[in-house]
């Protein structure tokens, strides 16, 4: 089994710019959420036309993510496609053409820049951005076991948990969407592994859209813990998902390829206010953050 790792990219304890990685919370076949008036998120995408080509194929990307997020907490998704050929032809290593680590502190300001000259704040408070290959990935080989490969990330902040960044130009997610496709379907192939469907591809690529955005929106933690600095996180995650599925916060591969509708865990009580100490709650506090 391929092990696709959808942690959290941060820099240690008490930096001020750190980061995240993939996955949500929602529960199909409980009761729907109480009657809220709908939250309208304004979430602005770019791409690199490579990605956009990848992005024609992705058909029920958004829908998937947006449904989530309505069907927990009454917060719908307007995605809005504002460039799909971004110039990533100007390295941030002039020996490395690619797309910087986020684990290191050279990368991840040079990600925050991007976002600073990219990113439309008075129109969309939310970015997400699908870029190409990270240096992070291995660029020949298929990383299995606990390793994996990283898909993407969210600037989040170091140590504190379920928190929302007040001004929109901190708020941006990356997803490393040729980097899914290659280890997939090229990469993770036999005799060592099974390549992914064109289905489990898209399927992958939804959760992790999904659990960026979690992060973005809301500060979701991963469950059941935290990686940097390492930390229990059960408290924020008392909630239950349907028998046999995973809280997209949490990271299973075979949910991320099987299922194309994330789950986010809750108890179906919730009300603005509560502590946070499910996805819902969380996400229901985080509705008023514009």
């Amino acid at each position: 089994m391929k092990c696709i790792q959808l942690d959290r990219w941060q820099l240690a304890a008490g930096t001020i710019l750190s980061l995240p990685v993939v996955f949500a919370c929602a529960q199909a076949d409980a009761a729907p959420p109480d009657v809220l008036d709908l939250v309208t998120d304004e979430v602005e995408t770019q791409s690199t036309f490579v990605d956009y080509t990848i992005l024609g194929h992705l058909y029920r990307l958004e829908d998937a993510v947006a449904g989530a997020f309505q069907h927990t907490a009454a917060i719908t998704l307007n995605f809005h496609d504002t460039n799909h050929d971004i110039d990533a032809s100007t390295p941030y290593n002039a020996s490395d053409p690619d797309w910087p680590d986020p684990n290191t502190q050279v990368g991840l300001t040079w990600y925050q820049n991007f976002s600073s000259n990219h990113h439309n704040t008075t129109d969309y408070p939310w970015f997400v951005v699908y870029a190409q290959h990270t240096v992070a990935n291995p660029s020949t080989e298929c990383r299995g076991g606990d390793i994996g490969y990283g898909i993407a990330f969210t600037h989040t902040l170091t140590n504190t948990p379920n928190y929302v960044w007040p001004n929109a130009e901190d708020r941006f997610s990356f997803v490393f969407l040729t980097d899914v496709q290659v280890y997939e379907q090229a990469y993770c192939v036999p005799p060592d592994h099974t390549p992914s469907s064109d289905e489990q591809v898209e399927n992958i690529v939804i959760h992790a859209l999904a659990h960026e955005y979690g992060h973005q929106r809301a500060g979701l933690t991963h469950y059941p813990y935290d990686f940097n600095p390492p930390r229990s996180t059960t408290i924020y995650h008392q909630g239950s998902v349907p028998s046999g599925r995973h809280d997209v916060m949490e990271y299973n591969d075979q949910e991320a390829s099987e299922h194309g509708d994330p789950v986010f865990d809750a108890t179906w009580n919730e009300r603005v206010g509560d502590p946070p100490s499910t996805c819902r709650a969380i996400l229901l506090n985080a509705r008023s953050i514009h």
